[in-house]
């Protein structure tokens, strides 16, 4: 199972617990399901944005459409996330960060990033749903791997 796995992080801690006692292991399957669950949460944000007039001439980037609180509320689900790894790596002893400070695979998509050329509100939240939904099934095989 662990070669399916969505991360680098997420196959390590699996390697990893094959020895820890069962309390620890529960420990860490609780870390990871409260990240599936933030995930989660932010699709549900994301689905939110799909919802609003889709206004494909206006550029710059998603928070200018979706608005202030939809951004806030991804911004603190990332913050929790962050904050989530870092309680991981203390967990497991594997280092659940990469150069930007959180593993990709458990990371909520943020509204900031500027818009390509010609995309839309929809086709990025479309693109940040699919990319969450992917992280979540990944964090599902990881929970059942343990």
């Amino acid at each position: 199972m662990a070669d399916r796995l969505v991360s680098d992080c997420q196959a390590a801690t699996v390697e990893a617990s094959s020895g820890w006692p069962p309390e620890r292991r529960a420990a860490c399957v609780a870390l990871l399901e409260a990240a599936a669950r933030r995930i989660e949460e932010a699709i549900t944000i994301w689905e939110g944005a799909l919802s609003e007039p889709d206004e494909s001439g206006i550029p710059f980037t998603a928070v200018v459409h979706i608005g202030a609180e939809r951004a806030r509320s991804l911004q603190r689900l990332y913050f929790d996330q962050k904050a989530l790894a870092a309680e991981l790596t203390k967990q497991t002893g594997v280092v659940w960060r990469d150069a930007l400070a959180m593993d990709g695979s458990i990371a909520i998509m943020q509204p900031y990033d500027q818009f390509g050329a010609e995309e839309s509100l929809h086709e990025r939240a479309n693109r940040a749903i699919a990319t969450m939904r992917a992280r979540a099934e990944g964090l599902a095989e990881t929970i059942a791997a343990f």
